[in-house]
């Protein structure tokens, strides 16, 4: 258990330290974006405002879901963990044995394997559900941007210029 928490934390000394680098170099790269779509075009302001209000109330919303949807996971395993320890137990293991308790044991098992799957799958099903979220947003962005400049162009393109 203590080689496991050991190699636990050296992998995290290993990768927080690229995870910062990069967010860094994320964080960077959108704000050097938003700086210049609004020199572009500073009515992109308003959007880029709404997109953002937009962005932080739904991960006020994904936060709070995901944590419990985490802590429904680690609640929904700890009966495997609990049936498996006395399981693999000696006295458990010739206990199980001499009751010919097997294919009951298999069973209880099976039964709590399959329980413990279900928060997992709820927490794919919100990540999926963020994903989607966001795309929408991004795609409606960067539509208001496409859009404005369309306008934009057919305005002072006249009536009779074609593209």
């Amino acid at each position: 258990m203590i080689n496991r928490f050991n190699s636990d934390l050296n992998m995290i000394d290993m990768t927080l330290p690229n995870h910062a680098v990069n967010a860094m170099f994320i964080a960077t790269n959108i704000i050097g974006g938003v700086i210049l779509i609004i020199i572009a075009g500073p009515y992109m302001a308003a959007v880029v405002g709404v997109t953002a209000v937009f962005m932080a109330c739904l991960q006020r919303f994904y936060v709070r879901a995901g944590r419990e949807l985490r802590r429904l996971d680690l609640t929904s395993k700890s009966p495997i963990y609990t049936l498996f320890s006395e399981t693999i137990d000696a006295d458990g293991l010739r206990t199980i044995r001499a009751m010919r308790a097997e294919e009951t044991c298999l069973a209880m098992m099976t039964q709590r394997a399959t329980a413990s799957q279900f928060p997992a799958w709820l927490l794919m099903v919100v990540q999926k559900w963020l994903e989607l979220a966001l795309n929408i947003c991004g795609t409606s962005t960067f539509a208001c941007f496409k859009l404005r400049y369309s306008i934009h162009d057919q305005h002072f393109a006249g009536p009779h210029c074609r593209h």
